[in-house]
């Protein structure tokens, strides 16, 4: 008749047949294996282990018997009721059990943070194709500036046509050089904020949510860029044909709303990476992304203000021009307008700057991360 054995681990007391007794047995509670002896009930209720299952590795998930030692044909009906489970819809949700208790395994926790670590490098590279496209396309136009402006000076009218040939080619370069940098920076940071949802859930952590909505963000940016791009050119077309242009308002509303999600996607996934190297042990680099952020944010509102001052002062000198028709006015004029554009230049090479700053970030975070993977 089956025997009763305790746990010495957690004290669980279990029916055992008789060829068991003197054996090694795992206990389906606790998984800890000891020698089993018999006690005597002793008093108590003795209790059924498939009524309260604790949770359990996938070792035991897969075999649960009281005894790890080869299958017996003694074995009573009830012990193999109790000890094991009874169809595959079972072991699936001892699997999922398992799964929420202890997480993602060690390889899938491996290939999410590697996508992770992809995804910031498909950033990094975005960023760099924008700044190329970015400073190929102004230098582009500003040689396409200068041709023009030697249209007006050339000896000859052959001389002025071949200047204002050249310009013309060199400022439509420009434009798709700078266009095509746009284009390519979107694809691969919208590609690489969708790898970043890869990364191992985490409880009490922010590391999946604020993936999610990055990405998100990223996505409704690239839409309304499209639509706004869209838009634009239908307006362009209307207004050649008609004279009047009556789409400009919901192109200007398209273009906010797609600025308002690229700058939003690109906070999020600030504080995403910011969550990224907490999880993975490198809370030195913690602060980095929310000082790029802060660092963006006075940027803009600075930019915003110095060039609303600019504008104010050109349209104050411009007024005086108009007024007193002198000399010195419009020399005033062409001061401000030199000035304005040596502030927008020095705003320029900041913004560039700013973005080489945040790659820099993007690169050791990188490593951090890649370190963490082959530490798991």
């Amino acid at each position: 008749m089956p025997q009763i054995i305790v746990c010495p681990d957690c004290d669980r007391k279990l029916r055992v047949p008789d060829d068991l007794l003197g054996k090694k047995v795992r206990c389906p509670g606790c998984s800890v294996m000891f020698k089993a002896a018999a006690v005597g009930a002793g008093g108590g209720e003795i209790e059924d282990p498939i009524k309260e299952p604790a949770p359990r590795r996938k070792a035991a998930a897969r075999d649960e018997r009281v005894s790890d030692s080869p299958r017996s044909p003694r074995r009573s009906a009830d012990s193999d009721e109790d000890d094991r489970p009874s169809s595959r819809s079972s072991r699936r949700r001892d699997e999922d059990d398992d799964y929420e208790t202890r997480g993602p395994s060690l390889h899938d926790q491996k290939a999410g943070w590697n996508k992770v670590r992809i995804g910031i490098n498909l950033v990094m590279i975005g960023t760099w194709v924008w700044l190329a496209g970015l400073v190929l396309g102004g230098l582009g136009g500003l040689l396409g500036v200068v041709l023009l402006g030697g249209m007006f000076v050339a000896d000859s009218p052959q001389a002025g046509l071949t200047s204002l040939g050249f310009a013309g080619i060199l400022l439509v370069l420009s434009i798709g050089i700078y266009y095509l940098g746009i284009f390519g920076e979107l694809v691969l940071r919208l590609i690489g904020y969708g790898l970043a949802m890869a990364v191992p859930p985490r409880r009490n952590t922010g590391l999946k949510p604020l993936a999610i909505t990055a990405f998100s963000l990223a996505a409704a940016h690239v839409v309304f860029s499209i639509m706004n791009f869209a838009m634009s050119g239908f307006s362009g077309f209307a207004s050649s044909m008609s004279g009047r242009s009556g789409m400009s308002s919901v192109g200007a509303g398209l273009g906010l709303i797609s600025g308002l999600c690229g700058f939003a996607s690109f906070v999020v996934y600030l504080f995403f990476l910011r969550s990224v190297c907490n999880n993975a042990r490198a809370r030195d680099l913690a602060g980095s992304p929310i000082t790029v952020l802060i660092t963006f944010v006075s940027f803009y509102v600075v930019s915003v203000v110095i060039v609303g001052i600019l504008i104010c002062a050109g349209g104050m000198a411009i007024a005086s021009t108009v007024q007193s028709r002198s000399p010195n006015a419009a020399n005033s004029m062409g001061a401000w307008a030199i000035i304005f554009i040596v502030v927008l230049c020095i705003l320029g090479l900041v913004y560039v700057a700013l973005h080489v700053w945040y790659v820099m970030v993007l690169q050791k975070i990188r490593d951090a991360v890649a370190s963490y993977r082959r530490g798991l």
